[in-house]
């Protein structure tokens, strides 16, 4: 769980944001002369920096809003005001969906309503528990107001800050061990569970924390003790969003003890897309991959409703990538394949980001495209692959792995589909890759000489056997990382080869080559087992396969093909019976399953033989997947803008459309990183109109100002600069900080019909133009 940055603030903070909206020191200028003078004691903060500190720039800087559907919980705090408490209470309900980043932002917005409330700066902290240094400024923050708490709100104050307060300890012995802190933090929640029994909130922390202690070593030593305190939560509330938390607590037991709550996760928080993701925890764990993917799939169509309501890219969402890539993978046991090509693609297309999206990465670019090859070789969709071969699909970073699988997957196609001249093309390319790691392997098993035997000082002789030692280390793990790419290459050769005697019929050899290739199809190993003559080996294993793999449909379509060949038409049948009841969704025309046609019209199945169907029984209440969001996330409708011109005039975005825009937020001529932005996309403007993309900047500046400050350049720039220093556009496009009222960096790829591509907001600037061209590029394609 990646907790996100938080910072606070105080009512008076929030009163002299306010002054500094309209000030020049928020347009980017040096501060008026009735300011207070800068002193050491207080240093200039930073444009688009917080001003609580640089540990406070990454959290949520936009307003937060009640959401619908955030699971029903009932956490009173002392404070005046009905809407903090609404906003404390969605906090809470956010927290026990593990949705930390918009729990912080609840939290954060009940502080703006009551600064004064101390409960609000401990949900803070409670957000931040993986982030410990802002967690720990966050509970003193909470310590300042605590003589504002009711007693019962005092305990949980000090109850976590014990939590955290060993973290700042200077030496290592004065802190507590992990296991020690865990076990006295929840005999801590326990007191106050004792003192104040119909706290249902304190149980589900006491639940969330006895499963989260296993990671720092304190074992569940009872699951039907906390089986037990959960079932007291669901007594006092039987939707209490909980349910989460008894699903982690079976999920490596007895899953199946879970499955009233997989049944109530969702409802009990509908517009958290963590609560619907987690039954499928639950449901792959019992081989129940429909019910999974209902689930993943409600996940994911949340997720994609929020990211688009709220304007975020989808990588920004803890878990996303996850969620979607384990649906692939539970569609691709169902049969439903057209549905995981599809949304491997869509993964592949998103919007990339250095930060959280990259190809080689566990982002969705890099878990789409493991999960399109997935599918693509293990339903044999040669002529599908072949088709995506010069796609955005199949491109790759030109890093050693990602060139290796594109090749290992396109040489096996080429020759599964007769382009056999091709597939030898293909061999060809793997032999240059492996040449130079050959001549490299070599050079790197000689012995490195060693140091000369100098008449030189004890201390000079050390320094030169540590740096000859050192040398030798270096030269292993070079010659490690050579060998196994050379390997990884022979394996593609063999894989490639294997198929090529398979297509002449020689099933031996394919054999003799496939058990040299590494990470290969079982399945397909078991047809060419029965092809080449070992019967009863083939059959041996398609029985073990089928046995290990419950639930899936290809075990079962091959042992269903394996027994029809092998003449034992009673074995068949039975398998065919089992995968009848499995396959309701499957695409049936796909090879592997529609060579199943003739045999099932034999068996008086008929063409369309998976049989209807039949929802089980404790489930519950399921609603339709398309009220919850879209199947496949869309980018948002820019806002329209409108701004001066350096020269005076008016430029909006009716001007702009139908042509692809690069936007630039910056915070003016005083804001140094902002000058060092446009100083890099400056020498790339050729580029950009080359491929026939404008780029804009938009300052926080008055005319007067920017104009000024376009004349004290050295020299002049050619990227267009504009002027909104009343701030409409950067409130707009959400580049603002509404908690402490100030501007923040935004870097923008607009499409000619004014959808936002991609995007970056926060503290810091973008500083790399080329990748904006490539990704906005890419994107452009991707749209057409």
């Amino acid at each position: 769980m990646n907790h996100s940055a938080t910072y606070t603030y105080s009512l008076s903070l929030l009163l002299l944001c306010s002054l500094l909206l309209t000030s020049e020191v928020a347009r980017g200028q040096e501060p008026a002369s009735n300011q207070p003078a800068k002193t050491d004691a207080a240093p200039a903060i930073r444009a688009g920096h917080s001003m609580h500190g640089e540990a406070f720039n990454e959290g949520p800087r936009s307003a937060a809003y009640l959401m619908a559907g955030m699971g029903k919980v009932d956490f009173p705090i002392t404070t005046a005001s009905p809407m903090a408490q609404r906003f404390f209470n969605q906090g809470i309900a956010q927290l026990h969906g593990f949705w930390y980043f918009e729990a912080e932002r609840s939290f954060r917005q009940a502080s703006a309503i009551d600064p004064a409330c101390a409960m609000n700066y401990w949900g803070m902290a409670l957000a931040n528990t993986n982030n410990r240094g802002r967690a720990q400024k966050l509970i003193e923050e909470a310590k300042k107001r605590r003589s504002q708490a009711s007693p019962r709100e005092a305990r949980y104050i000090d109850t976590l800050g014990k939590y955290l307060d060993d973290e700042s300890a200077k030496e290592e012995k004065n802190r507590r061990k992990p296991q020690q802190r865990a076990k006295d933090y929840l005999r801590d929640l326990e007191d106050i569970s004792l003192e104040f029994p119909n706290d249902v909130e304190a149980k589900a922390l006491i639940a969330l924390k006895l499963w989260e202690s296993e990671r720092e070593e304190v074992s569940i030593t009872s699951h039907l003790a906390v089986d037990t305190l959960l079932d007291d939560i669901f007594r006092a509330n039987p939707m209490h969003p909980a349910h989460h938390y008894r699903i982690h607590l079976w999920d490596g037991r007895k899953p199946a003890r879970a499955l009233d709550s997989a049944a109530k996760a969702g409802p009990s928080s509908p517009g958290i897309a963590h609560m619907w993701h987690m039954p499928g925890h639950t449901y792959s764990r019992l081989h129940r991959y429909h019910d999974a993917v209902y689930q993943q799939e409600a996940s994911a169509r949340v997720d994609h409703a929020h990211m688009m309501r709220d304007r975020i890219l989808p990588d920004q969402i803890h878990n996303f990538a996850h969620n979607n890539e384990w649906l692939i993978g539970n569609m691709i046991f169902i049969g439903r394949v057209n549905d995981a090509l599809s949304l491997a693609k869509n993964m592949i297309s998103l919007p990339r980001h250095p930060r959280y999206n990259n190809l080689g990465g566990g982002g969705s670019s890099g878990n789409g495209r493991r999960r399109l090859f997935n599918t693509l070789d293990e339903y044999r969709l040669w002529n599908q692959a072949l088709e995506l071969a010069d796609t955005i699909y199949l491109e790759n970073d030109n890093s050693f792995d990602e060139q290796l699988r594109n090749l290992r997957l396109l040489g096996v196609a080429r020759v599964q589909s007769g382009r056999v001249v091709e597939a030898d093309a293909t061999l060809e390319s793997l032999q240059q890759m492996r040449q130079p790691r050959e001549i490299e392997f070599q050079q790197l098993s000689e012995e490195p000489p060693a140091p000369a035997a100098w008449d030189v000082t004890q201390d000079w002789q050390k320094k030169l056997k540590e740096e000859s030692e050192k040398k030798r280390q270096q030269q292993v793990a070079r010659k490690g990382v050579v060998e196994q790419e050379r390997n990884k290459i022979d394996q593609a050769i063999a894989l490639i080869q294997a198929h090529k005697k398979a297509i002449i019929n020689d099933f031996a050899g394919a054999l003799e080559q496939l058990r040299k290739a590494g990470d290969y199809n079982r399945l397909q190993e078991y047809e060419w087992m029965l092809a080449a003559g070992n019967r009863d080996e083939a059959l041996n294993k398609i029985d073990s396969h089928v046995k290990d793999h419950p639930g899936e449909i290809l075990p079962l379509s091959v042992a269903v093909w394996l027994y029809y060949q092998a003449a034992n038409k009673d074995k068949a049948k039975e398998n065919f019976e089992t995968l009848r009841g499995l396959a309701h969704s499957a695409n049936l025309e796909t090879p592997i399953l529609a060579r199943l046609v003739p045999i099932a019209e034999e068996f008086g199945f008929g063409k369309n033989w998976p049989k209807p169907y039949q929802p089980a029984s404790d489930i519950g209440e399921r609603p339709a997947l398309d009220l919850l969001g879209p199947m496949q996330w869309s980018p948002y409708e820019a806002p329209d803008w409108m701004v001066q011109t350096s020269s005076g005039e008016v430029l909006s975005s009716k001007q702009m459309l139908g042509k692809p825009v690069v936007v630039l937020f910056y915070l003016g001529f005083g804001c140094l990183h902002c000058v060092e932005q446009l100083h890099k996309f400056e020498p790339k403007l050729a580029e950009f109109q080359k491929a026939g993309i404008e780029v804009i900047a938009i300052s926080t500046e008055t005319l007067a100002s920017l104009q000024q400050g376009i004349t004290n350049l050295e020299k002049p720039l050619q990227l267009r600069l504009n002027s909104d220093p009343q701030l409409r556009m950067f409130q707009a496009f959400r580049c603002f900080d509404d908690f402490e009222q100030l501007p923040l960096h935004g870097t923008f790829a607009i499409s000619p019909e004014g959808k936002v591509l991609w995007q970056d907001i926060g503290h810091e600037p973008f500083m790399d133009p080329d990748f904006v061209l490539r990704e906005f590029q890419r994107q452009l394609k991707i749209q057409r």
